[in-house]
């Protein structure tokens, strides 16, 4: 159930930027692992300093930083290539061998290649149903219904979320209503990266205890 919750995550996302903006964007594998990476260096980075409330802080940052990696990604490469969706495939595939590359330089060859550990976002077992169910698991799933709840709320709720829906249902309508296609698609993409960010953490936190620079490919 926690792995279908956490793979949710990554697809929401992917959904997210296909309905809207109409981009199979495959480098949303890449931001699974910028995510991950993120968030084991600002705990590393933070534990001293909060000890116990660390782990809030560094998803927080790791999402919102990985959420602006994948808008500058998107402005910098795809958002050229708008209508070519052959074009679009291949940048954003060689998106993902570049930041595997990059983690490769920046962590070095023991985090990117063997494993760089990321601990559980917290410890300690809880009781469910006279079964022992590890903390960490149970706020994983937590954070995933919350994560669904928000972008439902937002979608259906909020001015930008109405603008989303309109340019995913009739693109020239929306265009001559004056919703800005530009603003609109990178706020998805954020929105979207951000997403594949925090299933990274989820998933290496709860699931694998840690990452590596290939998990691109487990995610897409």
């Amino acid at each position: 159930i926690i792995n279908g919750l956490i793979y949710s995550l990554i697809a929401l996302g992917f959904t997210l930027s296909y309905g809207i903006s109409g981009i199979v964007n495959l480098a949303h594998g890449a931001f699974f692992v910028v995510g991950a990476y993120l968030y084991g260096v600002f705990l590393n980075y933070l534990s001293p300093f909060f000890p116990y409330l660390a782990p809030i802080p560094a998803t927080i940052l790791s999402c919102i930083i990985t959420g602006l990696i994948g808008t500058i990604f998107y402005r910098i490469t795809l958002h050229q290539l708008l209508g070519d969706e052959v074009s679009i495939l291949i940048t954003s595939m060689l998106g993902c061998v570049i930041f595997q590359q990059l983690i490769y330089f920046t962590m070095g060859k023991e985090a990117a290649i063997l494993n760089y550990r990321i601990p559980s976002l917290i410890t300690g077992q809880i009781k469910l149903l006279n079964t022992n169910v590890p903390a960490g698991i149970m706020l994983s799933a937590m954070i995933s219904i919350a994560a669904f709840t928000a972008l439902a709320i937002l979608i259906s709720k909020t001015k930008i979320g109405r603008a989303m829906r309109s340019l995913s249902q009739d693109l020239e309508a929306a265009m001559l209503m004056g919703v800005s296609t530009e603003k609109t698609y990178t706020l998805t993409t954020m929105i979207s990266a951000g997403l594949a960010g925090l299933a990274g953490i989820l998933y290496t936190s709860t699931i694998t205890g840690g990452v590596r620079s290939f998990f691109w490919i487990q995610a897409l």
